[in-house]
């Protein structure tokens, strides 16, 4: 009985956590929900932002400290995942492609456009692309990077590879597959690079110039109106032409009230 108990006790008490957490997180929605109705077009802009900077970085990733070696020498670069044109294995070694010579981050006088190392696929990609995002496996030995590869028939080929001894790695077969994924991923990147550069930044200067617009008329309606309202004072009798129309008939009318006898034909 008493085991039974304590049991109850302790479901009640999860319980009651459970409805505290649930409680909280009505009351963020609620807020949100508030933040939406009250400035909504401030809220969608700032995640509209927040989206855009997420993108940037997914894009262009911060740069990263790689370590690898050239004709046998241990060096430390600093690379941008941007930079790399491809991953192409010989064997044991990895060889890491890139569109532009870097310097060695120790000191060194070495610039090189290839990295060499030992690590493999796996290993190199989650180091190079933890988002699974930039590169692409197409075959056993070659990992290519999506924004400088574009697949026809049963290649992908790039024309980004400016050093002559490795013109053999413009073009490389895609195995069956991997022609799915590498077609997938590619669609991906192109549609959320435009989303980034183009159509995020249209909608987010259409917002800007709807929230302006509507500001600066807010702020002339109010800037109009007590300037009319203190001519009206100054000058009582003096309105718009309609207003003095209004007048002159009104005043008409009461003086044929009054004098009954001008209007009309004399009586005998």
């Amino acid at each position: 009985m008493k085991k039974n108990l304590q049991l109850t006790e302790i479901e009640l008490k999860k319980l009651k956590e459970t409805v505290k957490l649930l409680q909280e997180e009505i009351r963020e929605k609620n807020r949100l929900l508030r933040e939406y109705e009250t400035d909504w077009a401030l809220k969608l802009f700032n995640d509209l932002e927040t989206i855009q900077g997420e993108y940037s970085v997914l894009l262009k990733p911060p740069p990263l400290i790689l370590k690898g070696s050239y004709k046998n020498q241990g060096y430390r670069f600093q690379i941008e995942v941007g930079d790399i044109i491809g991953l192409f294995s010989r064997a044991r070694t990895k060889m890491i492609l890139l569109n532009k010579s870097v310097s060695d981050n120790g000191g060194s006088d070495l610039a090189t456009d290839v990295i060499y190392t030992e690590t493999a696929f796996p290993e190199l990609l989650n180091q190079l692309d933890r988002s699974n995002f930039h590169f692409c496996q197409v075959n056993r030995s070659c990992c290519v990077n999506i924004r400088y590869y574009t697949i026809i028939d049963n290649e992908v080929v790039t024309d980004k590879i400016v050093n002559p001894l490795f013109d053999k790695y413009s073009h490389c077969k895609v195995s069956k597959r991997h022609v799915a994924d590498f077609i997938a991923k590619k669609k991906a990147y192109q549609q959320i690079s435009s989303l980034q550069k183009d159509q995020l930044r249209n909608i987010l200067n259409f917002i800007i110039a709807g929230v302006n617009s509507f500001t600066n008329k807010k702020t002339m309606s109010k800037a109009i109106k007590p300037a009319d309202n203190s001519a009206n004072q100054q000058n009582p009798n003096k309105g718009t032409p309609g207003t003095n129309k209004q007048y002159s008939q009104n005043q008409g009318n009461r003086g044929k009230q009054m004098n009954p006898k001008s209007s009309g034909k004399k009586g005998k």
